[in-house]
């Protein structure tokens, strides 16, 4: 396509001695301007389309929310994560989903949430739930997440298997945040040593762990600035005398590991291995 004559100036000041380029639309023969008219409306379409498009989708029926797929929902049944989203009636899979998805959060038990348009009438909702990491007697168990906020779930509604955080003198205190975090820190890296703890409460400079049988340990008692690491201490004393059970294993100290307990003798423990 000719763009028509392109008129030099010569040089001129501030230009740098590069040529300055003037153009005037009357240069153009028609035939230019109706392909240059075309070119402008075909890109300006292609713009606007996006942005029209679903406004005129989101206004036919077919394409209204008939069906709904509820993703990473674990405590929460599908039902009660599909109201959290507060779908408006005749809403569109072209609707805009951001109010939808805040509305999920607002539940206490979700963390996040995302919407996705899965077919002409379908979505699916994708939660990331609160998980909780321990039971704290208030007298009646109440479940909390690993920042220690209580959690909207009733332990008897669903199989929670979890460490009781005890003798907390108030509810909302430092005490159940700090117990909360730690188990929640242990159990992201050992998730199944989690299921061996069965009661957590504070204990100068940590924390008291009661254990269940088959923990190779009556209680645990870890440092509260490094609970993993002193987990790691623990899990590296207790090897070193296999088929033993320890009444006491005290990782609060800074360069030991302190057990009390019936052990079997380095030699046996050898001839055990044999």
């Amino acid at each position: 396509m000719s763009l028509g004559r392109l008129k030099g100036s010569g040089r001129r000041r501030g230009t740098g001695g590069r040529f300055a380029l003037r153009f005037r639309w009357e240069w153009l023969s028609r035939r230019d301007k109706r392909q240059a008219l075309a070119i402008a409306g075909a890109a300006a379409l292609g713009i606007l389309i996006p942005v029209l498009l679903p406004s005129l989708f989101s206004a036919l029926p077919a394409f209204q929310i008939r069906n709904v797929t509820v993703t990473g929902a674990y405590y929460l049944p599908d039902a009660v994560v599909e109201r959290a989203a507060r779908l408006p009636a005749g809403a569109s899979v072209w609707h805009d989903p951001r109010p939808w998805e805040a509305n999920l959060v607002e539940h206490p038990m979700i963390a996040s949430g995302e919407i996705r348009r899965i077919g002409s009438d379908a979505i699916e909702i994708v939660v990331s739930e609160k998980v909780p990491v321990a039971l704290v007697a208030t007298p009646e168990l109440k479940p909390v997440d690993r920042g220690g906020e209580f959690l909207d779930l009733v332990p008897a509604s669903v199989a929670l298997d979890l460490p009781v955080i005890g003798a907390v003198a108030e509810l909302d205190s430092a005490a159940v945040v700090g117990a909360a975090n730690a188990l929640g820190r242990i159990g992201r890296i050992h998730p199944g040593f989690i299921a061996l703890v069965s009661e957590v409460t504070l204990a100068p400079g940590g924390y008291r762990l009661a254990m269940l049988e088959g923990a190779g340990a009556t209680e645990i008692f870890l440092p509260a600035d490094d609970p993993v690491d002193g987990l790691r201490r623990v899990s590296l004393a207790l090897g070193q005398i296999p088929g033993s059970n320890a009444e006491r294993v005290d990782a609060r100290f800074d360069d030991q590991v302190v057990l009390a307990g019936e052990f079997k003798s380095l030699r046996d423990s050898a001839e055990a291995r044999e």
